[in-house]
């Protein structure tokens, strides 16, 4: 079974996003922070990461920058989630070398041929 990695700090939508994956048969590991997203990562070793950008502690983007540097997580696929959907924030985000970078917005099927694509 894949481990996804859900780091948001909204509960509604973590519990949402995990009660999907978790119907398409993906393992959920969940964290409320950047922080704990991190340490999650850094000792379970998930299949692939969603992530908001606005979490406690460390952003969205500290928390990939920090995975993208150690060697044991710098090849797990890592998708934005994002409340904010300008080009600025996106450019910079795919410039940054994540995966994908996806409105909280995104349609469920949208999402989940993303996270299939890019589990491949």
């Amino acid at each position: 079974m894949r481990k996804i990695l859900v780091i948001e700090s909204n509960p509604i939508y973590q519990a949402e996003l995990s009660r999907l994956l978790r119907f398409e048969k993906y393992q959920v590991i969940r964290a409320e922070s950047g922080m704990d997203g991190l340490i999650q990562a850094l000792e379970k070793h998930p299949d692939l990461v969603l992530c908001d950008i606005n979490t406690p502690d460390l952003t969205g983007y500290e928390v990939f920058e920090k995975l993208r540097s150690d060697d044991s997580t710098s090849k797990i696929p890592f998708i934005f989630l994002a409340g904010k959907t300008d080009t600025s924030s996106h450019s910079y985000a795919m410039k940054l070398g994540a995966s994908a970078y996806l409105s909280k917005l995104v349609p469920p099927h949208e999402l989940l041929r993303v996270i299939a694509a890019k589990l491949k």
